[in-house]
């Protein structure tokens, strides 16, 4: 597993601490067609909320240009981590290690499905 940017993402909150009002997990596998539009809809949302927020995604082994996306994604946006399995491990393990990641105290996950 590879944490992208632990420094930058030390700045703005942390991994682990609880500095942010919200945080989002995104679970991703092969999701290329739909990230772009996720992002979108979730930045809206969160900044709507008035809150702080992060969004946390987790690439699950995707063998398209997901990881790709959200690594540009993730440069364009401090409020977006990412975390990179080597391999496919699974829905429920891509949850759990987002929501470690986590750097707030209220969190959810979102299922991205093509």
């Amino acid at each position: 597993m590879i944490i992208l940017d632990r420094a930058r993402n030390a700045e703005f909150g942390g991994f682990g601490g609880c500095h942010m009002d919200y945080s989002v997990v995104v679970p991703l596998y092969n999701e290329e067609e739909v990230i772009g539009e996720c992002y979108k809809r979730l930045t809206e949302t969160m900044i709507s909320s008035g809150g702080s927020y992060e969004l946390v995604f987790v690439n699950d082994g995707s063998r398209d240009k997901t990881m790709e996306l959200a690594r540009d994604i993730a440069m364009r946006d401090k409020h977006v981590k990412i975390i990179d399995f080597s391999r496919n491990f699974g829905h429920q393990t891509a949850i759990t290690a987002g929501m470690d990641a986590a750097g707030s105290k209220r969190g959810c996950f979102l299922n991205v499905w093509t």
